[in-house]
């Protein structure tokens, strides 16, 4: 009796030594480790380190359900989960809701879980305009994933169909008039007025096209004050910046021709900007992956994107980050894993990942573009060789991305009350006036008196 007393004590005892405290994450579906990308890969080889690191805690990666996004709609997911005590540990947040999110408490301060000499109050391992929208009211409540795309949006360009339009493919247009006459004279169509080779396409969403144009008149706030409490939305930088969105779409033949050219596009080896059939495209730098694997010998440029007097050139950006939402269950251990995700071990680890991936699959790695932002040293030494040796059009266009905090204002999508909402507010605004013809100047003052309430009624609480 006494010998089974001794072992069930010892065996208890190893079950409280070999107990792990389970930290759950909610990522983005395209950060999963089980996915046959560069990303996936990446994030495999970081999170099998972070468990070599750490082996008393039990990393649970979901992407099954996704962190905050953009809209309302793809915040209500997590809000719900918060609310009701099932949240995460940590999650995904697009990091221009911080402020919001931060506001209405769904996240909570990191600086209260680690100390004064934790690396994330160290300001180089941000990209830039990072660290300015990590923080609410003084506080820091997000770090950026240094995993994943974050900018700086610019405009690529095709050199041969310069050439072919009496364009000088090293001239790339400086002014937004500029890029209005190229746009026209880049255009083609066949017999029937379809557009068969279309001269500048747009950022994917209008709000992105905006956002990217707007920053080359205002760089900082362009929506509301720089206190966040008054709405802008209707001020003239905005109006002159949406009329200069459907002036692009009209020199090319108006919206109904360009959408029907831009809905026939597919993603990968038919992209037509890979096939010389666009122009000029406003795109961030994460389209160079498609350009190493589907386009090696593209003769093609990047360069800022033109502003109303060709100088004063603007970068901005965006990206993800992560937080520990209200509730979490484990915050102790949450923090770890935070920073990890912001050290050198996470960024080595991932890169180590995505040059496997790239042998193993034989294709030129591009990685995501924080990590040529902020850990440049171990871009040089794993992975610019191989893109210098093999596709030097694409290192070249690196260049352009790594150094354009040094030769423009560096910009970025600002955390305010309402951010999802603005997003909304400029997508329907433009589509009105690209699709309805109503003046810009009309729907921008009706859409920043929704704003304007929706600050409002949030600061009076």
């Amino acid at each position: 009796i006494i010998m089974t007393v001794v072992i069930v004590a010892v065996a208890s005892l190893s079950a409280v030594s070999l107990a792990k405290t389970e930290v759950e994450v909610w990522a983005n579906p395209h950060m999963s480790p089980e996915s046959p990308t560069v990303v996936g890969w990446g994030f495999k080889y970081a999170l099998e380190r972070f468990r070599e690191l750490y082996p008393d805690i039990e990393l649970k990666w979901n992407v099954q359900v996704a962190g905050a996004g953009v809209t309302p709609s793809d915040m209500q997911k997590l809000m719900t989960a918060v609310v009701a005590g099932t949240g995460p540990d940590v999650t995904s947040l697009n990091r221009f809701m911080t402020a919001e999110w931060a506001a209405r408490g769904a996240i909570q301060p990191i600086d209260q879980f680690v100390g004064e000499d934790s690396i994330l109050f160290d300001e180089s391992i941000y990209y830039p305009g990072a660290w300015e929208a990590s923080f609410y009211e003084g506080r820091l409540y997000t770090i950026p994933n240094n995993g994943d795309n974050v900018g700086y949006w610019s405009l690529y360009y095709n050199k041969t169909l310069f050439r072919e339009a009496g364009l000088d493919p090293d001239n790339p247009p400086k002014k937004w008039e500029e890029l209005t006459d190229y746009a026209q004279k880049l255009t083609k169509t066949d017999a029937e007025g379809r557009v068969t080779q279309l001269g500048y396409r747009p950022y994917p969403d209008w709000t992105g096209e905006v956002n990217g144009f707007v920053r080359t008149i205002k760089l900082r706030y362009p929506f509301t004050t720089d206190d966040g409490k008054t709405a802008t939305l209707a001020a003239p930088h905005v109006v002159q910046t949406v009329e200069f969105v459907k002036k692009n779409i009209d020199a090319q033949g108006g919206i109904d021709k360009v959408s029907r050219f831009l809905s026939g596009i597919q993603p990968g080896a038919m992209e037509p900007f890979l096939n010389n059939k666009i122009g000029m495209y406003h795109m961030g730098e994460w389209f160079l992956w498609d350009i190493a694997q589907y386009a090696p010998e593209l003769d093609f440029g990047v360069t800022f994107l033109p502003t109303p007097t060709g100088e004063n050139f603007t970068a901005w950006t965006a990206g993800w980050s992560w937080a520990i939402p209200r509730g979490a269950k484990n915050t102790k251990d949450a923090a770890i894993v935070l920073e990890f995700l912001a050290s050198r071990e996470f960024a080595e680890a991932f890169i180590k990942g995505t040059q496997a991936y790239g042998e193993e699959m034989e294709r030129f790695v591009v990685l995501p573009g924080a990590l040529y932002f902020v850990y440049q040293d171990l871009a040089r030494e794993y992975n610019l060789p191989a893109l210098m040796e093999n596709v030097p059009n694409v290192y070249e266009a690196l260049q352009h991305f790594m150094t354009a905090k040094d030769k423009a204002e560096s910009a970025h999508l600002e955390a305010t009350i309402g951010a999802s909402e603005i997003w909304d507010s400029i997508m329907r605004a433009t589509e009105a006036v690209l699709y309805t013809n109503v003046p810009a100047s009309e729907v921008l003052e009706e859409e920043n008196s929704k704003i304007q309430k929706i600050l409002d009624d949030f600061y009076k609480k």
